[in-house]
């Protein structure tokens, strides 16, 4: 059993070095999901604002194209 000590700006903590790699091994899990979290979450957003988009830009498409059918001659 390998302790380790941990010193702070206040205190000090003595961990067993097993526990201590445990510790930082499931910060750094939550932080990266967490980070990936707020990716995904803001790539969702951006594709309903193109989609969105895209919605208008076919029925302005549409509108354009009947308005040239009207203006050809026959």
């Amino acid at each position: 059993m390998h302790l380790v000590t941990l010193n702070y700006y206040i205190a000090s903590l003595e961990l067993r070095v097993a526990v201590l790699l445990l510790l930082t091994l499931s910060i750094g899990m939550l932080l990266g999901i967490s980070l990936n979290l707020l990716r995904i979450w803001s790539l969702q957003r951006d594709n309903q604002r193109l989609k969105k988009l895209q919605k208008q830009n076919l029925h302005e498409i549409n509108i354009l194209l009947a308005k040239a059918k009207q203006d050809t001659p026959h």
